[in-house]
């Protein structure tokens, strides 16, 4: 219910971290499928981490309901990487709450649980998903839609937010330490082994599951400082603009992929489908750059790709494709979610020497193309931006308006020194120009004559 409430299993949760604490030495966790976590081990202390989409038997396989002298633990976030729970490492925030160590405050449950009916009546706080009481103390959860961990923007509401529902429980003895995101919960149905009981869930509320902006009308969220250091220009966003000051060109990651996509299907039906020995590479960017311009869209991008891999004269099977791009999707997903730097950057020289582009190939491609090529491109594009509707250039229209400004002043009688005043133009030229007249006048009526 924690994990999975309206989201399909298809999309990569992450992993969960699960501990457990014994009196005595010698315990272990059961011998279930799971990454031990070995880095920093305290005394009678033993953890194990799970993969949600993959392991999670596993996980269930371990929890052990009926042994009271077992302490368990889970955490509620999950984690990028296996053995650890760095805050760094958020995959995914799946719920706000707050611990409250109501025996130090000699609170009991239920007048814990009334104060905290009251907050929600009075607004201050959204219905909480679970009550659970823990043995000595009691917690609160509010289940949200997997709030993305490595996002500031997130993070930053996400504090917020914890920090207002402890400060209004401060007098129930809500704990500071067990604020933090990265902080495990005991299990419900298992023993806490000092106070004798289970913990167990007292109330459940199936319709209260959130998103962020949810809480928006609850907390007294800090405004954002105004940052006044002038923004780098990003070399993943190059913007060109002229001196006018109008966007010319927009490029960014996200056209540069389209685009990209667009070519490797061009190139491949170029070549008639047949891309034997160059299959797997082939495949393998497409299915890449499918998951950069779909948003990590695990299924869609998988859909491309094999129906891609279908049209070829020798098509690898379903299975082999599945293989052949799973390094693809872990590195689209890292990139888009933790870091830019874990992502593939294909240089174009690397993609026109994988694939053995051919010059005359290039000229039905956007991207993929040589230094030369992009050259010659720029140049004909010049050449056509200096020339008008009929082809001329600037200087040629001009000197065109100015013949047939000069030749129609002459014809009404105008002197070249009063054509000169009226045209600021020099007295050389315009002679030069009703010299030329002249002759055109003169071959044409030869011409006429005979």
């Amino acid at each position: 219910m924690l994990f999975f409430r309206g989201n399909e299993y298809s999309v990569d949760c992450g992993y969960v971290s699960y501990g457990s604490k014994s009196k005595n030495n010698e315990h272990q966790i059961p011998n279930v499928s799971g990454q031990n976590n070995n880095k920093k081990q305290e005394k009678n202390w033993v953890s194990k981490s799970f993969h949600l989409n993959s392991n999670l038997i596993g996980l269930y396989n371990c929890i052990e309901i009926n042994n009271k002298s077992l302490d368990q633990y889970m955490s509620f976030n999950t984690y990028y990487r296996a053995g650890t729970r760095k805050q760094g490492d958020l995959r995914q925030i799946n719920a706000f709450y707050v611990d409250l160590d109501i025996y130090t405050k000699k609170k009991s449950l239920k007048a814990t649980q009334r104060y905290l009916d009251n907050l929600i009546r009075k607004k201050l706080l959204p219905p909480y998903t679970f009550f659970v009481s823990s043995g000595r103390g009691c917690y609160a959860i509010w289940c949200v839609n997997h709030l993305q961990g490595k996002s500031r923007k997130v993070l930053k509401k996400t504090k917020q937010i914890q920090n207002h529902i402890c400060n209004l429980l401060k007098n129930y003895g809500s704990d500071a330490v067990a604020k933090a995101l990265d902080q495990p919960f005991r299990i419900p149905g298992t023993y806490n082994t000092k106070a004798g009981k289970r913990a167990e869930i007292l109330c459940y509320n199936e319709e209260a599951y959130y998103e962020l902006e949810d809480f928006f009308e609850f907390v007294p969220f800090e405004k954002d400082k105004v940052d006044t250091k002038p923004k780098r220009k990003s070399h993943l966003d190059p913007t060109t603009r002229p001196k006018g000051g109008k966007i010319k060109r927009l490029y960014n990651p996200y056209t540069l992929f389209v685009a990209r996509l667009q070519d490797i299907e061009k190139l491949i039906e170029l070549r008639n489908f047949d891309v034997r020995g160059s299959r797997n590479n082939f495949l393998f960017v497409y299915h890449y750059y499918q998951m950069k311009t779909k948003r990590c869209q695990i299924g869609a991008a998988r859909k491309e790709t094999i129906e891609l891999n279908s049209r070829f004269l020798e098509p690898l099977e379903e299975e082999e494709v599945l293989n052949l791009i799973q390094s693809s999707e872990n590195r689209a997903i890292m990139s888009e979610e933790v870091n830019q730097e874990h992502g593939y950057r294909y240089k174009t020289s690397t993609l026109l020497r994988l694939y053995d582009i051919t010059e005359e190939e290039e000229k039905h491609l956007k991207t993929l193309i040589s230094n030369k090529t992009k050259s010659n491109r720029r140049n004909e594009k010049e050449r056509k931006a200096r020339r008008n509707k009929e082809g001329l250039t600037k200087r040629e229209a001009q000197k065109i308006e100015n013949f047939n400004t000069v030749v129609d002043l002459f014809q009404q009688g105008y002197k070249q020194i009063d054509i000169a005043r009226k045209t600021n133009l020099s007295k050389s030229y315009i002679s030069q120009i009703i010299k030329e007249y002249r002759m055109n006048l003169k071959c044409s009526n030869n011409h006429l004559h005979v």
